[in-house]
């Protein structure tokens, strides 16, 4: 997952529950990708960092919400939304009222 979409992904959320939310990211960049110009010769180091990445794996809690006054369906509507976002697999784990 890369910086940008977790980005989009805030963004989406403080726009669809506004200050009714709660959000706690479970998720960190830690991990900086570097990239070569297109047409450089081999060799002459590494190169720029390019974007900083995460490592996602299998059954991990990626965001917590909470706080959040709205009918069941239209909270599911929005958390599908989110989920179109996501550049991988997401399911709701947990959800209490």
């Amino acid at each position: 997952m890369r910086l940008y979409h977790l980005n989009a992904f805030i963004r989406l959320i403080k726009k669809t529950f506004k200050r009714e939310l709660s959000l706690r990211l479970n998720v960190s960049l830690i991990t900086p990708v570097t990239k070569k110009p297109r047409e450089v010769r081999m060799g002459k180091g590494k190169g720029q960092r390019d974007h900083w990445e995460c490592s996602v794996k299998k059954g991990m809690i990626l965001f917590e919400l909470g706080g959040i006054n709205l009918s069941k369906r239209k909270l599911f509507r929005m958390l599908d939304l989110i989920k179109e976002k996501l550049p991988i697999h997401t399911s709701i784990i947990k959800l209490t009222y």
